[in-house]
């Protein structure tokens, strides 16, 4: 097909891991689903969906503290619930996503999702041996708030990991 240098250029903008990809590339790794896809054809959709069996997960209560990548082991029954999960069905992979609140700079709340998102995926490498080759891991700052930033309660619920498991 040929390429649109200028839409390219849009997608690439859009932040610092938008990529653009081909479908023949999508179908050869699937793992290019953890991110955000924009589809052109609609009959991609239809294809895209029988191909790969995908289960959402949020771990709403298991939020970090303000400026902190530590996990809350609190919560810790969601991470095992996860790991024995992921040790039973070999074949599942699994696409964690790391957000923060709007406090700090968005270079810094970029690099702390990312220490985040990386928290979980060490927990659960290092209590359930799911290695990190079965496992995307994608930050955000704070990007996709799911709360109004201007209240306490709402930004402790941008502090979040997101995810799905995939591959089944």
């Amino acid at each position: 097909k040929e390429k649109n240098p200028q839409f390219e250029y849009v997608v690439n903008s859009i932040n610092a891991r938008s990529r653009l990809i081909s479908y023949d590339q999508f179908l050869e790794n699937p793992l290019f689903v953890s991110g955000a896809i924009f589809v052109l054809d609609k009959r991609i959709v239809k294809k895209a969906i029988d191909i790969e069996k995908i289960i959402g997960i949020k771990f709403d209560d298991a939020l970090f503290a303000f400026d902190s990548a530590e996990l809350n082991m609190k919560y810790a029954d969601k991470l095992n619930m996860l790991g024995k999960y992921m040790q039973n069905t070999p074949k599942a992979r699994l696409a964690l996503s790391g957000f923060t609140d709007n406090y700090g700079p968005s270079h810094y709340n970029l690099d702390l999702s990312r220490r985040r998102v990386e928290s979980v995926a060490n927990y659960l490498e290092k209590n359930y041996n799911i290695p990190r080759t079965r496992m995307v891991l994608n930050y955000y700052g704070e990007a996709n708030p799911v709360a109004s930033n201007d209240t306490a309660e709402g930004r402790a619920q941008n502090r979040r990991i997101e995810g799905f498991i995939f591959g089944l």
